[in-house]
């Protein structure tokens, strides 16, 4: 009988390829492979007890669980979703103080910062750390950058007013402090630039492509479908590479997103400079590299100039490749 491994996934549309690729590596090396995402792992964890549990972060299940896991033989291992580099107050909230490490046989990160990190402040040994780069860039070589088609693509990051569990907006006054009010007014800020982006490509005879974040309800994009009618579409794929392999450019505000394009060759253009972008002070660094590899227009008419032209060029910055470098 085949070894059974678990594959937990965070965000489906981020992770499926990766994890799929994983899980195809697992499969020629003898094991049976189930993917389960966060509405089902802890209910399949019911049913029986896997020979390996991959886990994209360490809070995943709770250390009960994990305890009880380990003492019926289970592997449990953690892949890394999102690398962190040089930000101590990210890397701490994704490996609380509160988790008992010693559940785990090895944690997989990003980089050589993670791991000396982890071994100060987690006291986890040497040996249960393995820095393993990210399993999603080994698709971006997939990525058909020379296709020109006046497809534009828009990188939606409006989890705030557009909850993926369909709650009132209401609903998320409750426990927001004030770094998520003005993460709100980000969100609904640059969603009117994006709305009427939307419609000046769409008289302009290009098509336009968006994809929601992974934590957004993708049902009320029906909305906007109908508003907008023929040309605009929202992807609902997995596949996040698939998707950029047929656009022009990419448009959005500030993300970890812009790199897959980046790296691929394909011009992002972000919207940042053109409303009253506020984040956290220990995202700057990561905010100023991330922007290097895309133009930043200072009005809506540079925008739009950016946003027709067939020549555009993807950036290049010799700073954001040494940050990805170290990422």
């Amino acid at each position: 009988m085949k070894p059974i491994a678990l594959i937990h996934i965070d965000a489906l549309r981020r992770e499926y390829s990766s994890v799929w690729l994983l899980s195809k590596y697992l499969e020629t090396n003898g094991f049976k492979v189930i993917l389960t995402s966060r509405s089902s792992t802890n209910y399949i964890l019911k049913l029986f007890t896997p020979d390996l549990l991959i886990l994209s972060h360490p809070f995943t299940l709770p250390n009960e669980s994990l305890e009880k896991l380990r003492k019926k033989g289970t592997k449990i291992v953690i892949t890394e979703v999102e690398g962190i580099v040089r930000v101590d107050h990210d890397i701490s909230a994704t490996y609380p103080e509160y988790v008992q490490f010693k559940n785990f046989d090895i944690v997989y990160v990003w980089n050589q910062w993670s791991k000396d990190w982890l071994k100060k402040n987690r006291s986890i040994g040497s040996c249960k750390i393995e820095v393993s780069g990210c399993i999603r860039n080994d698709l971006i070589k997939y990525i058909d950058s020379s296709r020109k088609e006046n497809r534009i693509g828009i990188i939606g990051r409006y989890e705030l007013i557009n909850s993926f569990d369909g709650r009132h907006n209401f609903e998320n006054l409750r426990y927001m402090e004030q770094r998520h009010i003005e993460r709100w007014h980000v969100d609904l800020d640059s969603f009117l630039i994006v709305r009427d982006l939307t419609k000046y490509l769409l008289d302009n005879g290009y098509k336009v492509s968006f994809r929601p974040h992974p934590n957004e309800n993708v049902k009320s994009y029906q909305i906007l479908k109908d508003f907008f009618g023929d040309g605009f579409e929202v992807n609902e794929g997995f596949d996040y590479y698939e998707w950029l392999g047929t656009l022009d450019k990419v448009v959005g505000t500030v993300s970890s997103a812009f790199l897959e394009p980046y790296l691929a060759g394909i011009p992002t253009i972000c919207i940042d400079s053109l409303f009253d972008y506020k984040g956290p002070p220990n995202l700057e660094e990561w905010r100023k590299l991330t922007r290097e590899g895309s133009y930043l227009p200072k009005n809506t008419k540079e925008l739009y100039s950016l946003s027709l032209n067939k020549e555009l060029k993807p950036k290049f910055s010799k700073k954001l490749n040494q940050y990805l470098l170290d990422l």
